[in-house]
């Protein structure tokens, strides 16, 4: 891209994903004017999405829009939010042209130039135009690559007999297993709508959107991992933890990668009898009982807030008590008490 951008006389080259006007799948980006405000572009494009006139100009693809499109849709608008950026990060000029576009995901390159730069020439957009067929090319050969990752990665988990799904950096399962598959065809604790994963249940649903919203947008240092309870209005034996891993993102990956791994599983196999026992054994009330239960099968103590709709501080002060009752200074000796006890 520093080269198209050389040889178009161009500060800058841009290879973006849009998902929907809102959604930024990736934003490669040479040599910005003012990298921290692209930065921030990135993180807040839902503020910006609104009178982006580079957005509004797109059209099929390999049909080059340029400052002649720009002025037209700009005259038509009412608002200066995108204008304001474009000048703050000087970059107000430039050609673009749609690569890929499939409905779901659309593609572009583009050349930005600054104030001094100008704006672009016929004979810079014949050399961008030439160009365009062979990132065009390029792209659809990076989108298959990336796509094969996720159902190697679907494959290797076939093996364990593990529902779960890959999604790529727009949150669309790119590949399920067997077992997943299974689970979609009941359309009982989740589905598949517009190719993403959802949930019967309104809230839950709204939850599980949540979520993988955010461990895509989770910058490095956020947890690996975080998860929702479906069926929470079932008995426990029948609730199971959708829990949602983040993949290492690669290098100029350009989001068709796998990204989020999805599972859903059991919430156990401990019956009605043998938790009666332990209560009966600890003199533990209903609600720490269930929770011994929850940690037993690895539900992390946020995870236990969320699903009984409680705090995480009530849920520490439970977990305390437990202690208490048990004989036990840590989660692991609890847990290793009960699987003696009841497995």
């Amino acid at each position: 891209m520093r080269a198209l951008a050389r040889e178009t006389r161009s500060l800058s080259g841009q290879l973006l994903g849009i998902g929907s006007p809102t959604t930024l799948a990736f934003n490669l980006l040479t040599d910005p004017v003012n990298e921290r405000l692209c930065r921030q572009f990135d993180s807040e494009v839902a503020n910006y999405s609104h009178g982006n006139w580079r957005v509004a100009a797109a059209s099929g693809p390999l049909d080059v829009r340029h400052e002649y499109h720009y002025d037209a849709i700009k005259a038509a608008q009412n608002t200066d939010i995108y204008d304001d950026f474009t000048h703050d990060a000087n970059m107000p000029h430039g050609c673009q042209v749609v690569l890929v576009n499939d409905g779901q995901v659309m593609v572009g390159l583009a050349v930005l130039r600054t104030y001094q730069d100008g704006r672009t020439t016929e004979a810079d957009r014949a050399v961008f135009t030439q160009a365009a067929p062979l990132m065009q090319s390029a792209v659809r050969m990076q989108r298959t690559l990336e796509g094969e990752g996720a159902k190697l990665l679907a494959g290797s988990l076939d093996t364990m007999n593990t529902a779960a799904f890959v999604c790529d950096g727009l949150g669309r399962v790119c590949a399920t297993t067997r077992a997943g598959e299974a689970l979609l065809r009941a359309e009982d604790l989740i589905m598949l709508r517009d190719e993403r994963l959802t949930a019967p249940n309104s809230a839950e649903a709204r939850e599980l959107r949540m979520q993988i919203g955010a461990m895509l947008q989770a910058g490095d240092l956020a947890l690996p991992s975080c998860g929702v309870w479906l069926g929470q209005q079932r008995p426990i034996a029948q609730r199971r933890l959708c829990e949602i891993f983040r993949l290492p993102a690669k290098p100029a990956a350009l989001g068709f990668e796998p990204r989020l791994l999805v599972t859903v599983r059991a919430a156990g196999n401990i019956g009605a009898m043998e938790r009666q026992a332990l209560q009966r054994m600890m003199g533990l009330t209903r609600a720490e009982t269930e929770i011994a239960m929850l940690l037993a099968e690895g539900t992390s103590r946020e995870m236990i807030a969320l699903q009984r709709s409680t705090s995480l501080g009530t849920v520490n002060i439970q977990i305390k008590r437990l202690f208490e009752k048990t004989g036990t200074n840590r989660e692991a000796e609890l847990v290793a008490l009960i699987n003696r006890l009841l497995r």
